[in-house]
């Protein structure tokens, strides 16, 4: 196991880059979503997120230029209309 000094990095033990960034976004949630922070924060491959685009079922995309950008309410909706109600899913399995 390999120790560094936290003198000779500058670092504050136990702050990493990665938790920062967590506690910046409880602070300050993201309005808009790249496609790759898009599937990281609901855990899904960007292969899967282009099939779903793909068969109309993705969520609606914000074309600025040459990029693409989901805002946080597109993505909101997405999960909504995803989201299966339990009522429904007992109904489509007994039939």
């Amino acid at each position: 196991m390999v120790t560094r000094r936290t003198e000779a990095t500058g670092r504050k033990p136990g702050l990493t880059t990665k938790s920062a960034d967590r506690s910046a976004e409880a602070i300050c949630p993201p309005v808009a979503y790249t496609i790759a922070e898009f599937c990281h924060a609901h855990r899904i491959s960007v292969a899967l997120y282009y099939e779903l685009k793909r068969s109309g079922r993705g969520p609606r995309e914000i074309h600025l230029n040459t990029r693409r950008v989901i805002s946080a309410e597109a993505a909101a909706e997405w999960r909504a209309r995803s989201t299966v109600d339990d009522s429904s899913a007992s109904t489509m399995s007994e039939s």
